[in-house]
């Protein structure tokens, strides 16, 4: 029997936690799953180690944040989980400084975070309404600036704002 191949690769960071307050204990513990390698292999990514970048952000399942592809340096937000009050869909920007791994750092998901990232993980997209059916394609339809908006809005929704 082949295996498939992995689709991602872990980030290890003790980022503190915007809801309980508590910063991970151990930091590969926060369930951070990333897929901006161009060979994921299930690693434990930390800060400083080095990865080599997809070429295209989309085939990861990222979302362009601007118009104009990848600044330098590369900031992707991704998903993750508080391992000690179970609060998922927390937000972590990624940053890449020429193929290493230069921060990891706690970020909400408001338009100026979303304003300073290239990419957002397709996982924001949980955030839509299930119903009605054409809320998901037309999400996907929107330009870079409207998605930051929309994401925004759905995220403040989420959390009483």
């Amino acid at each position: 029997m082949t295996l498939a191949p992995p689709t991602f690769d872990w980030v290890c960071a003790a980022l503190e936690c915007p809801v309980c307050s508590t910063r991970a204990v151990d930091p590969c513990a926060i369930d951070l799953q990333t897929k901006v390698s161009s060979a994921p292999a299930l690693r434990r990514l930390r800060v400083g180690d080095r990865v080599e970048l997809r070429a295209r952000m989309e085939e990861g399942g990222y979302l362009p944040t601007h118009d104009g592809g990848p600044r330098e340096p590369l900031a992707v937000i991704d998903a993750w989980s508080c391992p000690s009050c179970g609060t998922s869909f927390l937000w972590a920007r990624l940053t890449f400084h020429r193929d290493t791994l230069a921060a990891v750092d706690s970020v909400h998901l408001t338009e100026d975070d979303l304003e300073a990232a290239d990419y957002v993980t397709a996982e924001a997209l949980q955030l839509a309404p299930v119903e009605p059916r054409e809320v998901l394609p037309r999400l996907l339809e929107l330009p870079p600036a409207e998605l930051r908006r929309e994401l925004a809005r759905l995220e403040a929704e989420r959390l009483g704002q």
